[in-house]
């Protein structure tokens, strides 16, 4: 029983092209970080503060947000 037929690669003669799209995938994602100014990172990176509260009643939103600026 044979899965893969001619498992013979010749990963050496492909090591320009392995080494050029290796060195693209690369070039792209340090753009990409320029341009974005870094990755996206939470509170947990960033510093800061996060507050879990309760309340008993329904309060809106739009109070908390005028009591919290």
């Amino acid at each position: 029983m044979q899965f893969f037929k001619n498992t013979n690669f010749n990963f050496i003669g492909k090591r320009k092209i392995a080494l050029i799209v290796s060195g693209s995938l690369i070039l792209i994602g340090l753009i990409s970080l320029i341009i974005h100014k870094g990755p996206n990172l939470s509170i947990d990176f960033k510093g800061g503060n996060l507050i879990q509260v309760e309340f008993s009643k329904e309060v809106p939103l739009q109070s908390i947000r005028d009591a919290l600026h």
